[in-house]
């Protein structure tokens, strides 16, 4: 019997004769971590004899499914990334890093280690370059490991780069505005040219390639460039933690042109003349009253 119950179930067990009837073996079924424990045969003797067998199981590890996959943390702030493993004998827990980076446990560029080993892994001031897929494996020598993955979002207000603030183009050609925008969540991002938003048209187009999960690069191509589109783009970036800007200017390149002059009538020799002029496209000056 088991915490004082006799065993009469015949699905769950069944008792076995050997030897001339002189042993007696108890199988148990479908073997649970429930069934561990103690299990005591009695001989019906006068006294009563007992013996007690101990049922020991072993129980490949398994990482309880209550734990969190996806965790989000405010940068500069502290996490916990827990992973809560059973099995028998208990299993050891090792995180890793999915991109195989070194775990950084103070800050961007704080002490750190490929694994750690342990059910929780603490990461004080976390930061933005902490965001990455960690997976804790659990192990106990009974195959099969098993792993769990914590996604770390980590959020931030975006920052804006311009790649250059200052871009020069020739009337009638075309330029692109590059900026580089780092933010999580992705942010939203538009252009204006003073003061007024920029879509997409004959003379716009905005294009975007993300290059990790919080870096992108946006670029804003202007065609057929006139004095119009000469002046001071705006690049803003907007999500839920703040607002970034930056500010480029488009400003028109100076052209070096030759030209030939030739005299007017009543010369008897035609001698052409070769000057140089300077044009430089720029904006024309507004008038102010």
């Amino acid at each position: 019997c088991i915490q004082k119950k006799v065993f009469r179930q015949r699905d769950k067990y069944e008792i076995r004769p050997r030897v001339n009837n002189d042993e007696w073996i108890l199988v148990v079924k479908n073997v649970q971590e429930s069934d561990i424990g103690g299990y005591s045969c009695q001989l019906n003797t006068d006294p009563v004899m007992s013996r007690i067998g101990y049922l020991h199981l072993r129980v490949p590890p398994y990482v309880a499914r209550t734990t969190a996959s996806a965790v989000e943390v405010r940068e500069g702030h502290n996490v916990t990334l827990s992973c809560r493993a059973f099995g028998n004998p208990p299993p050891t827990v090792v995180w890793r890093r999915q991109d195989r980076q070194i775990i950084r446990f103070n800050g961007a560029t704080g002490y750190g280690a490929s694994v750690y080993n342990g059910s929780d892994l603490v990461i004080t001031k976390v930061s933005r370059k902490h965001m990455s897929e960690y997976v804790c494996v659990a192990s106990n020598g009974i195959p099969p490991d098993e792993s769990w993955t914590v996604k770390l979002h980590v959020t931030f207000e975006p920052t804006v780069v311009p790649q250059s603030k200052l871009v020069v183009a020739a009337a009638g050609s075309q330029a692109n505005i590059v900026c580089n925008v780092e933010a999580w969540p992705r942010p939203l991002l538009t252009w204006q040219k003073d003061g007024n938003e920029i879509f997409d048209s004959n003379k716009y187009a905005m294009t975007q390639q993300i290059w990790e999960k919080y870096r992108s690069t946006h670029i804003l191509t202007i065609k057929d460039i006139s004095v119009h589109e000469f002046g001071v783009y705006k690049c803003i970036a907007v999500n839920d933690n703040g607002m970034h800007f930056a500010e480029i200017t488009l400003k028109g390149s100076v052209f070096t042109g030759a030209f030939e002059i030739f005299p007017t009538k009543n010369l008897q020799t035609v001698q052409p003349l070769l000057t140089t002029i300077k044009s430089i496209s720029i904006p024309f000056p507004s008038s102010k009253t």
